[in-house]
Order: C-alpha cells, then sequence, then structure tokens
C-alpha cells in the first residue's frame, strides 16, 4: 500500500468504500427481490387456501366437499405451468384427498405444528412454497388444508438476479477504479503544480510565487500558507545578508582604525603622551568592538531560547531608579530633566536582569537623543490594558519610514546618523528579543523631531 501512488491510493480507498456500499445495495436490492417474490407467492397461497377452505365444509367431525367433482376438474390436473397442489389430511395426518396433479407424490406434513406458517420444501425434484391451515369443527381440530405453489421461476428470477449481480459487481469496480483514478489525477493536478512552482524556487529566484488557484478551497488555502512561507523566508534571508553586511561593516571600522593607529605608531617615536592618547583611542575602540560583540550574543541566545532566567516579583520605580542612578553623570553633562508619573508603587512578575537591560537601552537612548536641557517622561500606570511602563523624550524622534524598522540589527534611522550619535544599532533590537522573551508588548510612538515614546506593557 505504502508503495502506492497517491494517486493510486485515492483510487484505492474509493472503490474500497465504493465496493462496500456498491455491495451492500446489491445485497439490499436481492433481499428486497427475495422478500417480494415470496410475499407474491405467500399471497397466492392464501388466495388458493381460502378459495379451497371455502369449498369445505365439516359434517359429523368429517370432511366434506360441497362439489368433489367440479373441484376435480380444476387447474390441479397439471405440473407444467405454475402448478398449484392440493393435499387435505386429517388430524392425524392422514390423507383425505388431494389434488390429482399430486399423482403418488405427497407434501409433507408436521403435526407438531398446527399453525399457520408458511415455509419451503422440494416435491418431485422441484422447490415449492407451501402452507398448512388447520380448520376446526368449534373448538375442535378437524384437519389441515395443505396448499403448495412451485417455486421454479421464482428461483430462475432470483438465480437470473444473483448471477446478473455477481457478474455487474466486478465490473462496476474495475469501471470505478479507472474513474476514480482519472478524476484524482485531474484533482491533483494543482498539487502538481504546485511542486514544479517549488521546485523553480532557490535562493536566486525567492521572489517567485505560486499561482493561486481560482476557487478559495483547500489548494488555495495551501498555496497562500507556502506564498506566505516563502514571504518570511525571503525576509529572513535578506535581514540575515544585510545583517552580514553591516557587521562586517560595523566590525571593520573599530579594527580599521585600531589597526591604522597602531601602523601610525609605530613609523618614528613619538613622546609618551601622544602614545598615551592613542593607547586609550585603542581601547575605546576594542570596548566598542567587545559590546558589540556582547550584544549580539545576547540576541543569539535570546532568539535560541537559550536565556537563563530567574522571574521573581520586583518593584518597577525601584529598577528604574537603579536604571537612573547608572547614567547620573550622563544626565547631568546633557542637562536632561527626568519628570516621574508614578501614582502608586507598583510590581511584576519578572526577570530583574533581562528588565534591568531592557531599561538601560531605552533610558540611554532618551537620554542620546534629548536636546541640551530637554525632558524625559517616566510614567508607571496601570489600565485595562495591564501594567505600563512609558519613557518618553524631546529629542529627535524617528520619521515614518523608519518607524517599522528601529528594531531590526544595526539599523540606525536617518536623523540618529546625522547627530552622529555613539552606538552600534543594537540596543532596539535587544530590547525587542528580550520583550519577545519575556512576553512583553512594546509599543512605539514617535514623530521626526517631536520626540519618541517607548511604552511596555506587562501582564496584571
Amino acid at each position: 500500500m505504502s508503495n502506492l501512488s497517491f494517486t493510486d491510493r485515492i483510487a484505492f480507498h474509493f472503490i474500497l468504500s465504493s465496493g462496500i456500499l456498491l455491495f451492500m445495495a446489491f445485497a439490499v436490492t436481492f433481499l428486497i427481490a427475495y422478500l417480494t417474490v415470496n410475499d407474491r407467492v405467500n399471497d397466492d397461497l392464501i388466495q388458493e387456501s381460502s378459495q379451497h377452505l371455502s369449498e369445505l365444509y365439516i359434517s359429523d367431525g368429517q370432511i366434506h366437499f360441497k362439489d368433489l367433482n367440479e373441484w376435480l376438474e380444476r387447474e390441479h390436473n397439471t405440473v407444467e405451468v405454475n402448478p398449484v397442489f392440493i393435499q387435505i389430511v386429517d388430524q392425524a395426518g392422514n390423507i383425505y384427498e388431494k389434488s390429482p396433479n399430486l399423482r403418488e407424490e405427497v407434501l409433507p406434513f408436521d403435526k407438531s405444528d398446527s399453525s399457520y406458517h408458511f415455509f419451503d420444501t422440494q416435491f418431485n425434484n422441484q422447490w415449492v412454497r407451501q402452507v398448512q391451515v388447520p380448520f376446526y369443527d368449534g373448538y375442535d381440530l378437524i384437519g389441515h388444508l395443505i396448499v403448495a405453489i412451485s417455486l421454479e421461476d421464482s428461483k430462475a428470477i432470483l438465480g437470473n438476479l444473483r448471477k446478473v449481480m455477481f457478474l455487474t459487481y466486478p465490473a462496476c469496480l474495475i469501471l470505478l477504479f479507472f474513474l476514480a483514478k482519472f478524476y484524482a489525477k485531474r484533482s491533483i493536478q494543482p498539487v502538481k503544480e504546485i511542486i514544479q512552482t517549488a521546485n523553480t524556487i532557490n535562493k536566486e529566484n525567492l521572489s517567485t510565487r505560486i499561482k493561486l488557484p481560482e476557487n478559495e478551497d483547500e489548494l488555495y488555502t495551501l498555496s497562500v500558507t507556502i506564498n506566505n512561507l516563502l514571504d518570511r523566508i525571503e525576509n529572513t534571508i535578506q535581514r540575515e545578508k544585510q545583517f552580514t553586511s553591516d557587521a562586517s561593516h560595523e566590525f571593520r571600522t573599530p579594527i580599521a582604525a585600531v589597526k591604522g593607529t597602531l601602523e601610525v605608531l609605530t613609523r618614528k617615536d613619538r613622546d609618551p603622551e601622544h602614545y598615551r592618547d592613542k593607547v586609550a583611542y585603542c581601547i575605546g575602540e576594542l570596548n566598542l568592538l567587545h559590546n558589540m560583540m556582547e550584544q549580539l550574543l545576547l540576541i543569539a541566545r535570546a532568539e535560541n531560547q537559550h536565556l537563563e532566567t530567574h522571574i521573581e516579583r520586583i518593584q518597577l520605580e525601584e529598577t528604574v531608579m537603579q536604571t537612573l542612578e547608572r547614567y547620573k553623570l550622563k544626565i547631568e553633562k546633557y542637562g536632561v530633566k527626568v519628570v516621574f508619573d508614578i501614582s502608586e508603587p507598583i510590581t511584576v512578575q519578572t526577570d530583574r536582569n533581562l528588565i534591568a537591560i531592557i531599561l538601560n537601552n531605552l533610558i540611554s537612548n532618551a537620554i542620546k537623543y534629548s536636546p541640551q536641557g530637554g525632558k524625559i517622561y517616566i510614567t508607571i500606570a496601570k489600565n485595562k490594558r495591564g501594567i505600563l511602563l512609558s519613557i518618553k523624550d524631546e529629542g529627535i524622534g524617528i520619521d515614518e519610514e523608519s518607524l517599522e524598522l528601529i528594531f531590526d540589527r544595526f539599523y540606525r534611522s536617518e536623523s540618529g546618523r546625522e547627530q552622529a550619535a555613539v552606538g552600534s544599532g543594537l540596543g532596539l533590537s535587544i530590547v525587542k528579543k528580550l520583550c519577545d522573551y519575556l512576553s512583553i508588548k512594546i509599543d512605539v510612538k514617535s514623530q521626526s523631531q517631536q520626540g519618541s515614546e517607548f511604552t511596555l506593557v506587562f501582564d496584571k
């Protein structure tokens, strides 16, 4: 079965179910024909027995014919064409009279059964159906009238019907198999087209998409699903290509700077102060490179679900204050004022270290891009969405085109580049990955030159 093609498997299962249904239909048809023939014969037996009972009468406990000669002259003299056989017996089973067409034969009599019932039996090498009808004188059983009708014609009809069904059944199955195979091939033709299209798609041809069927059925859904998958794959590959390009550029810059500085220092002797300045510059570039590598490792662990977490209930206000304390000197340097709006102490269930990384990046960016003497608004509140932590600045903002890209690795908006803010472009990417890892929703509202607002939404 497993070696059959998909088309043949469809045809096989179809023919199996059709064969069962066809067999049941034939069996029911034959049963109906059999019952119909028997009912017709039973009706004839009832009619014959009623007619013959009307020709008998009981006198002094004896059976008598109203007109014996007339009874003997009736059609019961023949056995060739639908004969009817009549036999009258007393209560002991002794034959009182029988129709001439019985000749020397005797119809079977069941002494133990005095009821009115039908049964099939053989008589003179032919099948007959007979009825055994008791008749009484008051409450005394006098005898039985036995009426039999030949079943040869009925048996012939039923036999022919059975032969036709036996011959027709396999022929129908064979015909149904080829029809099922034909329509199965036509039905899976769109699948073959999907396979052919999919085989033409490779990394150089990722923009090709599967043509959608006209009918919005299961194949339509399959095609849409595959196209969506191809979209995700294409986007992922494009992002990876962009990441490789950006990472190469970002790594190359500090390495080239350190290499160039050291090469210049080796060309001739310089005073110690000059050496100290250049060495300090090289250390700064190497620190930038080290931080960039740490951030990339953090993103990779978050994407692969390999971050170690310790979920506990922490107070948001306290965590924010600790982050601001780290940037105290930077806040004073830029003259930035932090405005709090915290109605009550609020706790959340999360990882203390990872939420600290998220807040470090968001507050650092808010400080970095705020104008001299600007304000940063930090709000902690509850509403129907959950617990909200909002960090809003009055900085350069983010243009609408860049808003959907700010969480990509190494991405920096044009306004950020123009300001020449120091950074690797990985901060917001880390924020997004950690928020996803901790099931925290992050919303961004921003307009160019009107500041930005990042909101973290925690479950209650």
